[in-house]
């Protein structure tokens, strides 16, 4: 059994994924006419931004992690390196699956944390990162 990709909880990150969490609502396959329904576990509708212009997540047979950490079968901090890159390379593509997750990654990579009041956690990590892109992207251009 591999190891858990990142060792330090994250709150921001696992605050981001719950506001996530309570913007979606799972629905019934039977509505959907989609061909090979059985490699379809389940499918989720978003509300709300940020979404990518995406407005449902499927989750496949073939990517089910995706369904145990949005279910919250899985936390954020369980996952290997492995199960993160399943997360990261939704299939079938999905922006906002992609886009989310991926700033969840960075906020573990960069141990991103507030110590502030903010409104959304989400809001808070691309703070966060956006603070460390500016202050690397300066040091470049200074070298």
């Amino acid at each position: 059994m591999q190891n858990q990709k990142f060792n330090i909880p994250n709150k921001l990150a696992e605050e981001a994924l719950s506001e996530l969490r309570n913007r979606i609502t799972e629905l019934n396959l039977a509505d959907f006419d989609i061909d090979n329904k059985e490699n379809i576990l389940k499918i989720f509708q978003v509300e709300g931004e940020p979404n990518w212009g995406e407005k449902l997540i499927v989750a496949s047979k073939k990517k089910e992690m995706l369904a145990c950490v949005i279910t919250g079968q899985r936390d954020l901090l369980s996952l290997t390196k492995a199960e993160w890159n399943e997360l990261l390379n939704p299939s079938p593509p999905n922006k906002l699956v992609y886009n989310y997750f991926k700033k969840l990654h960075n906020a573990f990579k960069t141990n991103a944390r507030s110590s502030s009041k903010y409104d959304s956690a989400f809001s808070e990590i691309l703070r966060i990162l956006n603070e460390l892109w500016d202050a690397n992207t300066i040091q470049l251009f200074k070298k």
